[in-house]
Formats: C-alpha cells, sequence, structure tokens
C-alpha cells in the first residue's frame, strides 16, 4: 500500500511545535541508562522553537501549563546569537518559559523566539497544522503487524532492532484525503516482555487513535481476529450518527476508535 507522502514537523497555526507521545508504558521504564555514552555530554536542558508572533505562542503554552520565566525581550541585534545561527544583522526577540518535568523534579526549559530583518520561511509541508501521531510499543513486530494487517498502515521491513529504543515510521491516510499523516512506533528495550499499566479510557493523559472506515463490521472484525481488546459496551455501538467501536490494540493496549460515519 503506497501513497503520496508527506514529511514535516508537527505544527499549528500558532508557530509551536507539539509532540503527540501515548505514554502507555510505566515512565521509569522508558528512560534507560546507556553505559556507552559520552562523558562530556551531559544531557538535554532545553528545547528552542522559532515562532511567528511571541505573545500569541506563550499564551498557547500558558494555557497547557508552561510558566513564563523570563521576557518576551525588546526586538535587539544580538550579535552572538546571530554569530550562533549565522543570521548577519537580524533583529529578535526572545521568552524562556518552564515546564515540569515528569522525569525528575527540575523544570525543564522552552525558549521561544521570534525574528525579523531576515528572510524566513513560515510553513514547511503544504501548510503549518498537525501532521503526526506516535504511541508507545511493547514488541515491533507483533504491533506493526497489528498497524498494518488491521488498519492499512504502510510501514518498511523491520530492521536494526539492537538499538535502546526504535522507532518505526508509517503512513497512513488522513480521511477523507488521499494525503498522510505520520503514525510512529517507539519502542524501548527496557520495557520489552512488560505489560502495559492498567490505563483506562478516562484517565488524564489517556489518548486514542480514530480510524475512519467505510465498513465497521468488517474492520472491527478483522481486529478482532487480530488480537484486539473490545472496550465499548456491547462490541459496535450507535455513535455519532453512525457506527462506532473503541478497542485496544494487542501490543500495548493502545487505544484505538473504528468509526464509521452515517451514510
Amino acid at each position: 500500500m503506497k501513497y503520496k507522502k508527506t514529511s514535516s514537523p508537527i505544527t499549528l497555526s500558532l508557530g509551536v511545535l507539539i509532540f503527540a507521545l501515548v505514554l502507555t508504558l510505566a515512565t521509569p521504564s522508558l528512560f534507560s541508562q546507556q553505559a556507552s555514552r559520552p562523558s562530556d555530554v551531559l544531557g538535554l536542558p532545553l528545547v528552542g522553537h522559532h515562532v511567528s508572533d511571541i505573545e500569541r505562542s506563550i499564551k498557547f503554552y500558558e494555557a497547557i501549563d508552561f510558566k513564563l520565566a523570563e521576557g518576551p525581550s525588546a526586538w535587539n541585534v544580538d550579535k552572538e546569537l546571530n554569530r550562533l545561527g549565522n543570521t548577519p544583522g537580524a533583529e529578535s526577540r526572545t521568552a524562556v518559559m518552564k515546564v515540569q518535568s515528569s522525569v525528575s523534579d527540575v523544570p525543564f526549559t522552552f525558549v521561544l523566539r521570534q525574528y525579523r530583518g531576515i528572510q524566513r520561511q513560515d510553513r514547511l509541508g503544504k501548510q503549518a497544522g498537525f501532521n503526526h501521531y506516535a504511541t508507545t510499543i511493547i514488541d515491533p513486530q507483533k504491533a506493526q503487524d497489528f498497524y498494518v494487517k488491521v488498519l492499512g498502515g504502510d510501514y518498511p521491513n523491520l530492521e536494526n532492532l539492537g538499538g535502546e529504543q526504535t522507532v518505526l515510521h508509517g503512513w497512513f491516510r488522513q480521511a477523507p484525503t488521499n494525503d498522510n499523516l505520520r503514525v510512529e512506533l517507539l519502542s524501548f528495550t527496557a520495557n520489552k516482555g512488560k505489560t502495559a499499566p492498567p490505563l483506562k479510557f478516562q484517565d488524564i493523559n489517556a489518548n486514542y487513535a480514530g480510524f475512519q472506515v467505510s465498513n465497521i463490521e468488517t474492520a472491527y472484525a478483522r481486529a478482532k481476529a487480530n488480537g484486539a481488546i473490545t472496550v465499548s459496551e456491547g462490541g459496535i455501538i450507535d455513535y455519532n450518527k453512525g457506527k462506532a467501536a473503541l478497542i485496544r490494540d494487542p501490543d500495548a493496549g493502545t487505544y484505538i476508535m473504528l468509526w464509521q460515519p452515517p451514510r
């Protein structure tokens, strides 16, 4: 199954970057330490993101619990910054935000920056917008088989699975178009052989992916034949003037909704 593929970072019209990750497994096990890491690299203390409207971006991040720590600064020609990014003569302004880390008690730093006086590209892909979804898995082969056989994903053959983590890049149509979104399956060796925690559909940070189908009876039967776990009461139900079924995949128990719109 081959479609036209579009590849660009996940962006919204606010000029912000979103990472969509379903943490279905126990959090501490996702962050294993490698003994072979170079001793002179201490880790990741910040992420920087360039935006088109810094005040608007600040409001967006504040709405999802980021805290403004510094700025936004006045427009200025920062000679050191321009040397760093090779942006001679550009004016810029910066805001520093902090967000709670889920792996430590030290807040994480997020730097927003807006430039002017220099040529800038304002979009990647067709336009700014969502194009990417990711979910944690346990068994790469089992998970990929399900997403390919049941949901029609286009994934390459599995290879190079010897590292601490594996990212499986797949493509799915964005219904009802013929364009494609990327769905990443993320595998960590620290979770090999483990079972997913008992995450409930209503729990905070629980996510689900909805797949539109033309025949929910055949799609649901195929999912069940490939090990899907039924969540919705009675299996297929009347939903939003159409029909739907909520299932969990047989690998990490990720929630998936099959939805047939009204005819």
